[in-house]
């Protein structure tokens, strides 16, 4: 695909994609995340080739905190 680039990694916080007022009226969050009480996600994105990617996410349930800017580098 044009436009990646090899080795790049990019991470991010849901809170830093979406807003927590668009969030958590969303459909995915109250029919999926809310009833597992699932509220925090970081997402982690390696590009490994033109065509590879690797994919880690993480996920905190709502009675724990987002994650810190320190925890996303």
């Amino acid at each position: 695909m044009p436009g990646r680039i090899n080795g790049r990694t990019l991470t991010r916080t849901r809170s830093q994609l979406v807003s927590d007022a668009d969030w958590f009226r969303s459909s995915s969050y109250q029919e999926f995340r809310r009833p597992a009480r699932l509220a925090h996600e970081m997402t982690s994105i390696l590009t490994t080739s033109v065509e590879d990617v690797v994919v880690i996410s993480m996920i905190r349930t709502s009675d724990e905190t987002d994650y810190s800017g320190r925890e996303r580098r």
